[in-house]
């Protein structure tokens, strides 16, 4: 069983799927993910047009080591059944930052307010932030719509609500953060979709305390893992795809040990 648990001290992450692996998980101050986006899967390119910079009409369909191609409104429900799972494992003032984006599909803009003013709307949870996540760089390049760079991070919340919430300014130029951040994407060669440590770390700062405990149900590489027992947090997740895990523990090990 050691194979499919890295532990370190208070944190853990497990290989499995997240209803299992992290089903009596309960008090969570804080649940940091990012779950697949459901953009379609493509071959390998061979020519190197995915570098940086480079235009790749095919781009869209950038994720090649797992599948992410539902039909859209079993997607859609597949989601809205995740964040009721996680407003479930919530301290009442706990919050999900929930990691997501527009995208474009048949030629129509797809929210992710789609699936989430629903559960707002029947009194499941409730908006509490919603943050731009400005990339600085694309890979999904179209030229039928403008190249988008930008993500989305939803700070959602049960409905009664009021989440703890520091204005943690790392560089300390305004004293405090806007609702924009900067940060260029993640030089992560173990996952396709990875997200910067930096972005992760200001979640935890933002929204949890020390000693509380931070989880991630799509863990990837293990960046969420880094960052919350980095900044002497307690950390529980979950990762399904067997390769990701064993990636996932290689960095976790090499950066925390």
């Amino acid at each position: 069983m050691k194979h499919k648990v890295v532990e370190i001290r208070s944190s853990r992450l497990f290989c499995g799927d997240y209803k299992k692996t992290l089903s009596q998980v309960k008090n969570v101050r804080l649940i940091i993910t990012s779950p697949p986006y459901n953009i379609g899967s493509a071959g390998k390119r061979e020519d190197g047009m995915r570098r940086e910079g480079k235009f790749d009409r095919k781009s869209f369909s950038g994720i090649n080591s797992y599948e992410d191609n539902l039909p859209e409104a079993d997607y859609q429900e597949q989601q809205q059944r995740f964040l009721l799972w996680s407003l479930e494992r919530l301290k009442s003032n706990g919050v999900i930052a929930y990691v997501h984006k527009n995208r474009h599909k048949d030629r129509k803009l797809i929210s992710p307010y789609e699936w989430i003013l629903p559960l707002v709307e029947q009194g499941h949870l409730k908006i509490y932030e919603e943050i731009v996540w400005d990339r600085g760089s694309t890979h999904n390049h179209d030229k039928g719509y403008l190249y988008p760079e930008t993500e989305r991070i939803y700070i959602l919340c049960k409905p009664d609500a009021k989440p703890y919430f520091q204005n943690y300014d790392p560089d300390g130029v305004h004293k405090g953060m806007s609702d924009v951040w900067r940060i260029g994407r993640a030089r992560n060669s173990f996952h396709d979709a990875a997200f910067p440590q930096s972005l992760a770390e200001r979640i935890v700062m933002c929204y949890s305390k020390p000693r509380e405990l931070v989880m991630d149900p799509h863990c990837g590489s293990g960046t969420s893992f880094i960052a919350a027992h980095a900044n002497k947090r307690r950390f529980v997740g979950s990762e399904l795809s067997p390769t990701h895990f064993k990636n996932a523990r290689k960095r976790i090990t090499e950066a925390l040990q």
